[in-house]
């Protein structure tokens, strides 16, 4: 089936950003490197790919139709994987120039959290994505725009924000997982007639 073989796909791309999320992980607690430098550098490429990949496993979602055929369900995921894009896109601009300090980060954030958090409900509520599977999206989006957020807020540079990225990294790599070995089943819309009998 098409969605399945998509499934796959976009699932096996969400566990390599996963990784990549964990080599990123890794390479920070190794590597305290200046500023434009090469290994400024090569800790922001690591980032922003991760960052892509995690677009493309929002993306994915959508393109399988996680969240079930409605308007809502359709919307939410198409703007979680454009925040996640906003994300990417204030990425480069970091690695461009050298500065955090461009509206997309925090547009991009804003908007994956929101819309990240609908679209985890919906796709709950869709039930297309079996067993523990289709928990995986709300726990990664609420861990992202709840947890994550409040412990950077209150707690950047401790190993208390490093706790918090680690989970969040494995939940994108779960959700990838999750989305690669999923049965893809679709429920019919409430009141949906049955079709005639041939």
């Amino acid at each position: 089936m098409e969605l399945e073989r998509r499934a796959r796909l976009a699932g096996g791309i969400g566990i390599a950003a996963g990784i990549v999320w964990l080599v990123n992980w890794t390479y920070l607690l190794a590597v305290d490197a200046a500023e434009r430098t090469a290994g400024w550098y090569a800790g922001e490429i690591i980032a922003a790919t991760a960052i892509l990949g995690t677009a493309a496993l929002a993306g994915g979602l959508w393109w399988v139709r996680a969240g079930g055929p409605g308007w809502v369900a359709r919307t939410a995921l198409a703007a979680w994987t454009a925040g996640w894009l906003l994300v990417f896109g204030g990425a480069m601009i970091l690695i461009a120039t050298g500065t955090q300090d461009n509206p997309l980060f925090p547009i991009g954030g804003i908007l994956g959290t929101l819309a990240g958090i609908v679209s985890g409900i919906v796709i709950v509520r869709a039930d297309v994505l079996d067993g523990w599977r289709r928990w995986m999206p709300l726990a990664w989006a609420l861990w992202y725009g709840l947890v994550l957020g409040a412990v950077m807020a209150l707690a950047e540079h401790t190993w208390l924000a490093t706790a918090a990225e680690l989970v969040q990294y494995l939940l994108i790599l779960l959700t990838g997982a999750g989305l690669a070995t999923a049965r893809l089943t679709y429920h019919a819309p409430a009141g949906a007639l049955e079709p005639a009998a041939r």
